[in-house]
């Protein structure tokens, strides 16, 4: 196998070095382009809120029905500050957020501290990251199928997939997740084949890097173990005590974490949204749509038009197909060593996210899950169009060409369509779609006052006006109202008020909600926007 493909390397890199490169440099721009003007959606805020080093409960203890604030004063709950520290940071993810490890978070509260404060420095972490995850996607596809043409058509799909762009530019763990998955798969196939304490004991300290990122990382390590299981034919070998011995170590380092998820496990409140519910058919098509946004996304999220899912339909088909016949490929023409390992790398993570499913009921066929399989048909595809250029297929230059043309063409017009869209798929349109003309609306009044009405949830509520305030001026006055009617409300008429409530609160009629604010601050309100009432003068 490694001669067909050492020949196609020659062929590919020969013709296409230069493109390749200009689909990187693509790639690099794509993920750094416009990083302050996306929407900062409510997980990110929940990013800020951590690195910040203040909890929930907090925020809100400080906020809600308290005295009026500058926008700029709440911003201690979106950055690092003089009053809480890095173990803070930590403590506050312990306390609340146990399902999220650490390590990104630390990364990025010291990345922060270095480059200051700005949505630019709060994403521009995670698209270091993800260029990073390119060359360790050459350096796998080095130890897997022994080919650099494999490699660098791998790293020109990853480079302009829309799935990897968008996680790219948002301030989460994923790129990171990705970027770990990748370095220790490569560094374990190095172990097995080099051997060495010391590339054994690197493959346990990645362990434990990835573990200390996602939660979701243990699936890559149990699809690491059963590769090794089944390519040792379950018999207790050399290698197979090595990674014993490496995953025993790793697992030793994570334990404190360990210790915080058994303390927390009973509490369900950070992943209650698993439990949304769904038919069979439902969650088949979702998991599809997942899949395809591999290689293209038009923007067709659930609440996207008819028209723009029609559109994206013959790319998406396109895409799957292409999955589909570069995995019989895969099975058909290479060893069991190299096309179990791309199955164990996916399947273990595709297997549990259906199995929660079936059994549980979960819905967690969401994208930013799926990431480990979105790779592994990245590195699967890459192997399937280099193997094209050596087949006995008399077309199989031409297809190959055909098909790699097309994928990357679909991949960098999806980037293209979300490069000047601020509010994506991703960033739950229902709730800021508006974000970015409140935040203009606000910033052209002389002295406006944003009123947060907590009444129908405090906790999205009061997220997403933290969503705003990344938007406004630094000078806008807040103030966050439960229950509490500050009695100047009603007299500060000098102002521009305006009533906020975002318009994924649960409500039933907007109208029946004008009306019972109106009465609440005995006021007269003009709709503005769906979550936005002024205060008539």
């Amino acid at each position: 196998m490694n001669l067909p493909l050492n020949l196609a390397r020659n062929q590919l890199l020969q013709r296409s070095r230069f493109l390749l490169v200009v689909i990187l440099c693509l790639g690099i721009f794509f993920r750094f382009a416009h990083l302050d003007q996306k929407v900062y959606w409510i997980d990110e805020v929940a990013t800020s809120l951590r690195i910040s080093g203040f909890t929930f409960e907090e925020m809100v203890d400080n906020t809600v029905d308290g005295p009026k604030f500058e926008g700029q004063q709440l911003q201690k709950y979106q950055y690092p500050n003089a009053e809480k520290t890095l173990s803070d940071t930590v403590n506050s993810l312990a306390t609340e957020d146990f399902q999220h490890p650490p390590l990104y978070f630390v990364l990025l509260r010291l990345w922060v501290k270095l480059w200051g404060p700005s949505l630019t420095s709060l994403r521009s972490l995670s698209a270091l990251f993800s260029i990073l995850i390119l060359p360790a996607a050459f350096w796998l596809c080095r130890e897997l199928f022994r080919s650099p043409a494999v490699g660098w058509v791998a790293m020109a799909l990853i480079a302009v997939s829309p799935v990897q762009v968008i996680y790219a530019q948002e301030a989460r763990q994923y790129s990171l997740w990705m970027l770990l998955t990748l370095v220790s798969s490569a560094v374990l196939l190095r172990a097995l084949r080099l051997g060495g304490q010391g590339r054994w004991g690197l493959y346990s300290l990645s362990l434990a890097l990835g573990l200390y990122t996602h939660l979701f990382f243990t699936l890559i390590a149990l699809g690491h173990g059963l590769h090794i299981l089944f390519v040792e034919g379950f018999k207790l070998t050399h290698r197979l005590r090595s990674y014993l011995l490496a995953s025993v170590l790793a697992l030793v380092a994570y334990s404190p974490w360990i210790a915080v998820i058994l303390a927390r496990a009973t509490d369900p409140s950070g992943v209650s949204w698993m439990d949304e519910s769904s038919s069979l058919t439902q969650f088949s098509i979702r998991l599809l749509g997942v899949l395809s946004r591999t290689f293209v996304d038009f923007g067709a999220g659930p609440a996207a038009p008819a028209y723009i899912k029609l559109l994206a339909a013959p790319f998406i088909l396109f895409g799957l197909g292409v999955s589909l016949a570069a995995f019989y490929a895969l099975i058909r023409q290479t060893t069991f060593r190299i096309w179990f390992w791309l199955v164990t790398l996916t399947g273990t993570t595709g297997t549990a996210i259906l199995l929660s499913y079936l059994i549980l009921g979960k819905q967690m066929a969401t994208t930013r899950l799926m990431l480990p399989v979105t790779l592994g048909l990245h590195l699967t595809v890459a192997y399937f169009l280099v193997q094209l250029q050596t087949s006995q297929f008399g077309h199989g230059r031409r297809l190959s060409r055909g098909i790699g043309a097309t994928l990357l063409s679909i991949g960098i017009l999806s980037c293209v369509l979300r490069l000047n869209t601020p509010v994506w798929w991703n960033q739950l349109p229902d709730i800021n779609e508006d974000t970015p003309a409140i935040a203009k609306l606000i910033n052209r009044q002389d002295e406006p006052l944003i009123i947060l009405d907590t009444t129908t949830g405090i906790t999205k509520n009061l997220v997403t006006l933290q969503s705003l305030l990344h938007f406004v001026e630094a000078d806008v006055d807040v103030r966050v109202v439960d229950r509490k009617i500050p009695a100047e409300i009603a007299r500060a008429r000098h102002q521009d008020i305006f009533i906020y409530i975002p318009v994924d609160s649960h409500i039933e009629s907007q109208a029946e909600l004008q009306i019972a604010l109106a009465e609440k601050y005995d006021a007269k309100l003009e709709p503005v926007y769906d979550s936005l009432w002024r205060i008539a003068l």
